[in-house]
């Protein structure tokens, strides 16, 4: 159960699949140390450890990944079911690790139990439900279309070359409220996340710098800073993450 619940969840917070693996590993090692119990009584504290990891690990990712999400239902989800689902489990785990539980009604399991499987439910409700075959038309407002259209202008000044660029300061740089921006990147220019949504401009321009003959002694670090990374590992993660190769690699290439 915490390895499929956690896999669920973590699909749902975040479609960078680095965030989810240490989460996933502390599903994995509850369940593990869980199957152990019973021949070994003594993995049932680290057992209890583990799954106090597991849930604070939960909200950690879903607070962590709220602000660059772009999918309106996905951030509503991640503030009511996730933080719930690990409201639940940490206090489950806290009361299991120190022995509170030897002392409860045996009613209690049950509870317990229903109410991982009515949130494990209502997860499924929501994450499962059907789509329409055709992609519905919408139509795009007139006020949208003149928000998706000074995005774009920005864009093409170079709002994207700011380090530490957040949808907030770009909200406000349009002063048009966040809520709209958030719609806006997401529905008409398709983007879940603003992180990808910046850095597809950034990652163009880097590959246009390495192009550049009269560029080649800039070292990768340098065109990092200057496309407006902070630091080398955010940028070769995102230059992988689009091309499939590392600034090096493609620097290199034949």
């Amino acid at each position: 159960m915490p390895l499929a619940l956690t896999w669920m969840a973590t699909v749902q917070l975040t479609d960078d699949a680095s965030q989810r693996r240490p989460v996933l590993v502390l599903a994995l090692l509850t369940v593990v140390t869980a199957a152990l119990i019973p021949f070994w009584p003594a993995m049932t504290p680290i057992r209890g450890i583990l799954a106090i990891a597991l849930y604070l690990g939960l909200i950690i990712l879903a607070l962590a990944t709220d602000s660059d999400d772009l999918v309106i239902d996905r951030r509503r989800f991640r503030r009511g079911f996730l933080v719930a689902m690990g409201a639940l489990g940490l206090i489950v785990s806290v009361v299991e690790a120190s022995g509170l539980d030897a002392n409860l009604p045996n009613w209690i399991y049950p509870l317990q139990a229903s109410a991982i499987l009515v949130l494990a439910l209502l997860f499924a409700i929501w994450a499962l439900e059907p789509v329409a075959d055709e992609p519905i038309k919408r139509t795009v407002s007139k006020s949208r279309a003149d928000l998706t259209e000074r995005v774009e202008q920005v864009m093409r000044r170079g709002i994207w070359q700011r380090e530490g660029l957040t949808i907030g300061a770009f909200a406000e740089e349009l002063g048009v409220p966040e809520h709209q921006l958030r719609a806006t990147i997401n529905g008409e220019m398709g983007h879940r996340n603003f992180s990808t949504f910046i850095n597809v401009a950034r990652i163009k321009a880097a590959k246009e710098l390495m192009n550049d003959p009269s560029r080649g002694r800039t070292t990768i670090l340098e065109i990092a800073h200057e496309v407006g990374f902070a630091s080398l590992g955010p940028f070769n993660k995102a230059f992988r993450a689009q091309t499939g190769s590392s600034p090096r690699e493609y620097r290199n290439r034949d």
